[in-house]
């Protein structure tokens, strides 16, 4: 009997060091959240009406609501009370009008056009300011999703327009970037630059620095410019790109331009989310929920990744370690997903027990 125990005792030892050694080897934490719930004044009806975050007004998060008569209208939340209030109440907003972006007084969108003898269309992009609507664009297909950022000083204006679809590829308007210059737009003056760039999408303008994505394989079976990798370069030296993370996309990059918000393809099941350290080219996981089927933004006011569910706004904290290296298609060192008995443990409570 005394064997016996004492083989069992070696046993409940031995797994208790297995799943040690497996937290420390891994070096995969339980994210850490601040949670808060906001009401919106107007009832969301899935399917025919949506609330989401499109931008920045003042360090404020901008949020576009579009009704079931296609109505479109803005409204900025107070993050101090998380009270929303209705703003820019004089535009005229038309429909068939899209994929908004919006800093300060800038909002920019796509708007489709349809013939009877085309059923592929055109996108006209457009930026409004209260005063004025200028047509920057004319882009083939009218479903092409349009990916627009506006740099911290309001100066530059990027827009791109590879779709991760191959059968939407057009080379001549896809592989560059669309550059718009807004120094001189008070004059109605817009100056505007294309930028040669092969296969390459999702650019962002942080101080002096370009991000952006490439397409690394052209998957047809897999969604066509699907898997991307993340790369930095100076402004106006695409020539000195540097890869950041392989088989990676953006979400969002904080305003220093030192961690990148975006999703991983490999790692895990579902794209989950990850925070990148740009410098060092590494990342952790975001574990816990489904981060990935929110809207994220970065919040000036707590100065973290945030992300939107519906109702209830997440913080994350940053991570405190960056284990894995962001220039792998993949991490061994991160257990399958199939381990279902390891990943329990990163679990976290559902929203309605945060009330």
């Amino acid at each position: 009997m005394k064997t016996f125990n004492r083989i069992l005792i070696l046993l409940i030892f031995w797994n208790f060091k297995l799943i040690s050694f497996a937290q420390e080897e891994n070096k995969l934490f339980k994210t850490n959240e601040k949670i808060t719930k906001y009401d919106f004044e107007i009832p969301i009806v899935k399917g025919e009406s949506f609330l989401l975050p499109v931008g920045d007004l003042g360090g404020s998060i901008l949020y576009l609501y579009k009704d079931n008569k296609d109505s479109i209208y803005f409204y900025k939340l107070d993050e101090e009370n998380y009270n929303f209030k209705k703003i820019f109440n004089e535009l005229k907003l038309e429909d068939k009008l899209y994929q908004f972006s919006v800093f300060d007084s800038f909002i920019f969108c796509k708007k489709l056009y349809f013939s009877l003898s085309d059923d592929i269309g055109y996108s006209e992009l457009n930026l409004q300011t209260k005063k004025n609507i200028f047509t920057l664009d004319s882009i083939y297909n009218a479903d092409k999703k349009i990916h627009s950022s506006f740099s911290a000083d309001r100066k530059i204006l990027i827009v791109n327009t590879l779709n991760t679809l191959s059968d939407y590829y057009n080379p001549e308007q896809d592989d560059r970037f669309m550059v718009y210059y807004l120094d001189s737009i008070n004059v109605g003056k817009i100056k505007r630059e294309y930028i040669p760039c092969t296969h390459c999408a999702d650019g962002y303008l942080i101080g002096k620095d370009l991000f952006f994505t490439k397409s690394n394989i052209r998957d047809d079976f897999s969604g066509g410019f699907a898997w991307k990798d993340i790369y930095k370069a100076p402004w106006g030296k695409l020539q000195d790109s540097v890869k950041i993370a392989a088989f990676s996309e953006i979400i969002a990059i904080s305003p220093d331009g030192k961690y990148i918000l975006g999703t991983r393809h490999f790692d895990l099941p579902n794209s989950p989310c990850a925070i990148f350290d740009v410098e060092n080219k590494k990342y952790q996981l975001l574990l816990g929920r489904n981060y990935s089927k929110a809207h994220a933004f970065y919040s000036y006011k707590e100065k973290k990744f945030a992300f939107d569910f519906g109702g209830w706004l997440v913080y994350v904290d940053f991570p405190k370690e960056f284990p894995f290296d962001a220039l792998r298609k993949d991490n061994p060192d991160i257990p399958r997903w199939s381990n279902k008995e390891f990943y329990k443990q990163f679990e976290l409570p559902p929203f309605e027990t945060n009330k």
